[in-house]
């Protein structure tokens, strides 16, 4: 027995070992499958293209030349330190917004890094500004006036709490170079490429590449409404779902937009696609389904010129230089540092109208929430699961909470706030919850308040309607009760035919004689108990005349109706 219990184990280890041998065997055959996905061949047409004399050379920007090449910019480290400053002070907003303290417990550290801002960047001001008079005369300078004033107050040592908080905080602004890279392709489209963007916001907590762009391309805004009518129609997207895209994408950019700054790494068009750290985010699912959808498109746009996606759904590249194939985080960085490698995409979205289609439809598949689910509990502790476009009916709601998802690529703030509207109403079904869709959109409001776009229903214009409604109802409600008090005052309802032009004359004739009795009435009259008495007959004698009087003898006197 014991014999064979040594003979089972000795052939478990053997097994083992084989399995072993063949699962680095199968792993060394897929990872030469994904690396021969460009041959050396291809590598080399690759080079060549990218190398081609005067296809990409870099410069200094003719408007810099004229200030003077040395610019005052912002720090990627510096934006770092101001995220985690944020975190530590659990302070939450859109990266449009200046998330300041005016009052409370961190005012004295909001006043200490303010000081230090101020600090910063009149150095890297007046670094620039001498770094520029070797170029310009200082009397042409821009900056001349700035420098004659005394620097601002020194901010002191850091408090001591935030230090243990947040570390040690690096210069917020620098004096560095903006250069501008120029690409050009065989079809003679070209762009120029400008490094770091300068922000209005110097609290900009997401600025992350130095070396980055920041390209706008052509607005949506620029685009013939029948031009982006028919992409959208190729695309197969119904009109709500258009107005809602285009509502949102206002605050995004282009089909060619492009950028490389900030904590999305490469992003890219409309509705900007992100690659993410990995290579792996929105941008990558984009090219995936550019290149199941329109393969021979795909080849001419990218695969040609250096950039692909594997089968696990990572970004690869080539490099232009050295034609070694890079993965994942390190092909990111490339298309970061090489804008011969991001002006592939900004070219693709400019002259390839398969390419606006894609962004489209998988703007729809991947950044719209509408079908996520999330999970609430109703008044009774019942917990279940509902969707967005369940709760989010109108327009405007599902943009709102597209444009958290989009910016920050979840909604948990947005299932937060859903359940706060359950537990403060005590509401216990979703028709009831659906009633208060309007507080939670102006709650869920993010960069946009999209209840003040025209173009998209909202429960704000149901309600305008329906009081509108209501108005009108009043008035007919008031119309009619001022018909039943001037009949109940005349008591009797005379039904008549239509007159003819010489009834009316002897109806005007009518009138006449009694103005005119009415006024002699009045001279005769001396007390005001006269004047009274003598317009009551006077209004008699006004009411006695009927229309039955000046008829013809012909016709036959109208009925009347005691009511």
């Amino acid at each position: 027995m014991k014999f064979k219990m040594k003979q089972i184990a000795v052939l478990l280890k053997k097994i083992n070992a084989f399995s072993t041998i063949i699962w680095c065997s199968l792993s060394h055959f897929t990872h030469s499958k994904e690396d021969s996905i460009y041959t050396q061949t291809d590598k080399k047409k690759i080079i060549a293209f990218w190398n081609t004399p005067g296809r990409y050379f870099c410069t200094c920007s003719q408007k810099l030349v004229e200030k003077g090449p040395w610019q005052l910019r912002i720090t990627p480290e510096g934006s770092s330190w101001l995220w985690r400053y944020n975190k530590a002070r659990n302070k939450h907003g859109p990266p449009t917004k200046c998330l300041k303290e005016k009052n409370g417990k961190y005012k004295a550290w909001d006043e200490w890094v303010e000081k230090k801002m101020k600090y910063d960047r009149w150095q890297a001001l007046f670094t620039a500004y001498h770094a520029n008079s070797h170029f310009i005369p200082p009397s042409r300078s821009h900056e001349r006036t700035r420098m004659e004033y005394k620097p601002p107050e020194h901010p002191g040592p850091i408090p001591e709490d935030l230090f243990l908080a947040t570390g040690n905080p690096p210069n917020f602004a620098l004096a560095i170079t903006p250069m501008v890279h120029e690409i050009r392709f065989d079809d003679k489209w070209k762009t120029q490429l400008q490094e770091t963007t300068h922000f209005k916001m110097e609290r900009f907590a997401y600025y992350r590449f130095s070396h980055g762009i920041c390209s706008p391309g052509n607005k949506l805004s620029n685009y013939l409404s029948s031009d982006l009518s028919k992409l959208f129609k190729k695309a197969n997207i119904n009109d709500s779902e258009k107005r809602i895209l285009l509502s949102v994408a206002s605050l995004e950019g282009g089909f060619d937009t492009i950028n490389t700054y900030d904590t999305g790494f490469v992003s890219i068009g409309f509705m900007q696609f992100a690659s993410m750290r990995e290579g792996n985010g929105s941008l990558a699912y984009l090219l995936q389904n550019f290149k199941e959808w329109y393969p021979k498109e795909y080849h001419l746009q990218f695969k040609r010129y250096g950039i692909d996606i594997l089968s696990d759904n990572t970004i690869c590249v080539v490099d232009p230089s050295t034609g070694a194939l890079l993965k994942g985080a390190d092909a990111v960085q490339k298309i970061i540092d090489d804008k011969r490698l991001t002006a592939v995409f900004q070219h693709a979205a400019s002259v390839c109208e398969p390419f606006k289609i894609t962004q489209i439809k998988t703007a729809l598949l991947h950044n719209t929430p509408n079908e996520k689910k999330i999970t609430v509990q109703w008044k009774n502790k019942k917990n279940v699961q509902l969707k967005i476009s369940d709760i989010f009916t109108t327009e405007a709601g599902k943009a709102t909470v597209m444009d958290r998802y989009v910016n920050t690529g979840n909604i948990s703030k947005v299932s937060t706030v859903i359940q706060n509207i359950i537990t403060k109403y005590r509401i216990n079904n979703l028709k009831k919850l659906r009633t208060y869709e309007l507080e939670l959109i102006k709650l869920c409001k993010y960069r946009k308040d999209f209840l003040q776009d025209e173009t998209l229903s909202s429960p704000l214009r149901k309600k305008q309607t329906n009081s509108n409604n209501s108005e009108k109802k009043d008035d007919t409600r008031s119309l009619s009760s001022n018909i039943a008090s001037n009949s109940s005052e005349n008591r009797t309802l005379t039904i008549q035919k239509e007159k003819t032009p010489l009834e009316k004359e002897r109806i005007e004739e009518g009138l006449e004689l009694t103005k005119s009795k009415k006024e002699s009435s009045s001279k005769k009259t001396n007390n005001n108990n006269e004047e009274e008495k003598n317009s009551n007959s006077s209004t008699k004698e006004y009411t006695k005349i009927t229309p039955s009087e000046t008829k013809s003898p012909k016709e036959k006197k109208p009925k009347t109706i005691d009511l």
